[in-house]
């Protein structure tokens, strides 16, 4: 694996059981953990979202389900027939992040420069 300044490890997040009946017994999301501990995670699916997590403690206190849910870490190369699902999934983490850069520089500028926040 290459090592990088913020990628600590790309992770299935795979359900064995489903407690709530909501989401099945499989894969339900697909994840990044950052060197910093952050988590942020595609859900898949019917319902897909991108959830951002302070660490993988967190996620797992309120996915896991106890132990129902486990975090897989992913490692290379995945099946073909699985690339593009998961290459979906992280693309829109990856989009995700660049959008929450993008108003991080808004919000800065809002708090610091005159005029109106919308533009």
């Amino acid at each position: 694996m290459t090592v990088t300044r913020h990628l600590h490890r790309i992770f299935a997040l795979d359900r064995h059981t489903d407690v709530t009946g909501v989401s099945g017994a499989s894969v339900v999301a697909y994840g990044i953990e950052t060197t910093d501990g952050t988590v942020i995670m595609r859900w898949i699916g019917d319902k897909p979202s991108t959830l951002i997590w302070g660490s993988v403690e967190h996620t797992l206190e309120v996915h896991g389900h106890d132990g129902a849910t486990e975090i897989v870490t992913l490692t290379g190369p995945l099946p073909a027939d699985l690339v593009p699902t998961v290459r979906a999934a992280f693309a829109r983490i990856l989009a995700t992040a660049g959008v929450i850069g993008q108003l991080l520089v808004e919000v800065d500028r809002a708090l610091t420069e005159p005029g109106p926040v919308a533009g």
